[in-house]
């Protein structure tokens, strides 16, 4: 983590009572729509961006590399829950919004390779990061296991952002 904050940065994901993982490309990220959104959810994602960013940089992309589909199931049950997602796909090349998703513009051929890399190399480094934390988190309670459910939801608590301490909330507002 230290190493990310050593940079330009912006604050990408408050989960826990002391992470803020912070990033030179993206905007505030992970910060989930709904509070009951775990650690598990956000390193899904997180998994997923970074499989969209590998394979926009194979040299042989799959036959439907151009999209991303909102109704896609994989979509809807990850990425669209963590707030910012979105971007990151911007990030990566699909700019173009249609009713149904995300594309590459028509007049671009090819990914603009160095910023994939740019963009995948953050993804990647902050979803190694937030699978060491939910390994530590799951290794501090109930053996570490789920259970098929967010523990943030089982215990009650609040908000992600009710969580964070007046440092990490400094120049940006909660949600």
């Amino acid at each position: 983590l230290s190493s990310l904050r050593a940079r330009p940065r912006v604050c990408v994901c408050c989960v826990s009572l002391s992470l803020c993982v912070c990033v030179s490309h993206t905007p505030p990220l992970a910060l989930p729509q709904n509070p009951t959104v775990g650690l598990n959810t956000i390193a899904t994602a997180f998994n997923i961006l970074e499989k969209y960013g590998r394979n926009l940089l194979n040299a042989v992309k799959p036959k439907f590399w151009r999209s991303v589909k909102f109704n896609n199931p994989v979509f809807k049950s990850t990425i669209h829950r963590i707030q910012g997602a979105r971007h990151v796909l911007s990030l990566y090349g699909y700019t173009h919004t249609s009713q149904d998703g995300l594309s590459f513009p028509d007049e671009v051929k090819d990914v603009d390779r160095h910023q994939v890399a740019s963009v995948l190399f953050e993804v990647s480094t902050f979803r190694m990061e937030l699978g060491l934390l939910v390994k530590v988190r799951g290794g501090e309670r109930e053996g570490g296991r789920e259970g098929g459910r967010d523990r943030d939801r089982e215990r009650g608590r609040g908000s992600v952002c009710e969580r964070e301490t007046e440092t990490q909330r400094e120049g940006r507002e909660c949600v």
